[in-house]
C-alpha cells in the first residue's frame, strides 16, 4: 500500500511507483480466485466464496468467481450454487493446475480489465506463489495469510486480520489510496455457504493469448 515509505523514519525504503492514488470509485466487485486440483474445484475456494458473499453484501458489490484452466465452464454451476452472481471462465490448455505464471498472466490481465474493488485468493502453496506475482504487475498491495476479513462501512476499506510479531498479536491492515485490495486467507478458517442448486450467476468468457515469454520464469 506504500504506508511503509512514508513512515520510513531514515527513509530507506523506495518504490518505483511515485503516483499510487486511484479513483476508487470506479472498482467494483468482490473476486474469489478459485483452485482447482484433480479436475475439482478446491474446498479453500468454496471457504472464500462464504465469505467475499458477506463482504460483497456489506459493500454492495457483486461476488465473482474467476476460474481459468481446461474445461473450466463445467464449474459454473458449482460457482453459482456456493454464492457467485458472476463466473470468469477462461479455457485454455496452458492454464493446467498449479501452472502460477500463466495464471498469474491472465488473472493480471482481467483485473487491469474489469477492475475488482476485492480479489481473495486462498493461502495455499499456490495462492501464495500466484497472488504476490499478480500484486506486483499491478503495483498494489498483499496481505498474506489473513484469519479475518470485514469492512469499514464508512470508508469501504477492506480490513485484513493476521497474526504478527510470531502470533502474539494480531494485525489489522487496510489499503486507503489502492485497488484492487487482495488477501491470501488461510484455509480452514471461513465457513463455506449452504449450497443453493437453483442458484443462476451470469458467466463471462473471457479470452488472453498466453504467450512462450508468460511461460517463462521472472
Amino acid at each position: 500500500c506504500g504506508a511503509c515509505v512514508e513512515s520510513c523514519p531514515s527513509g530507506a525504503i523506495k518504490m518505483d511507483v511515485k503516483d499510487r492514488k486511484v479513483e476508487l470509485s470506479r472498482y467494483k466487485d468482490v473476486w474469489v480466485v478459485a483452485e482447482l486440483k484433480g479436475g475439482k474445484v478446491r474446498p479453500c475456494t468454496f471457504e472464500l466464496l462464504g465469505c467475499g458473499r458477506a463482504l460483497a453484501d456489506t459493500m454492495g458489490h457483486r461476488l465473482c468467481a474467476f476460474v481459468a484452466g481446461k474445461d473450466s465452464g463445467a464449474h459454473v454451476p458449482e460457482m453459482a450454487a456456493s454464492g457467485a452472481d458472476v463466473v470468469y471462465t477462461i479455457e485454455d490448455a496452458k492454464l493446467g493446475e498449479g501452472t502460477v505464471l500463466p495464471h498469474a498472466r491472465v488473472i493480471s490481465e482481467a483485473i487491469k480489465d474489469k477492475m475488482p474493488s476485492v480479489v481473495l485468493f486462498s493461502a495455499t502453496p499456490f495462492g501464495r506463489d500466484l497472488a504476490p506475482r499478480i500484486s506486483r504487475r499491478l503495483s498494489v498491495g498483499l496481505t498474506a495469510d489473513c484469519t479475518e476479513l470485514s469492512v469499514d462501512k464508512e470508508t469501504r476499506n477492506l480490513l485484513q486480520t493476521r497474526p504478527a510479531w510470531g502470533g502474539n498479536l494480531m494485525a489489522t491492515i487496510y489499503s486507503p489510496d489502492t485497488r484492487p485490495q487482495m488477501s491470501t486467507v488461510r484455509p480452514g478458517v471461513m465457513k463455506p455457504l449452504a449450497k443453493n442448486p437453483g442458484k443462476k450467476s451470469e458467466v463471462v468468457v473471457l479470452e488472453y493469448l498466453i504467450a512462450p515469454r508468460d511461460l517463462a520464469l521472472e
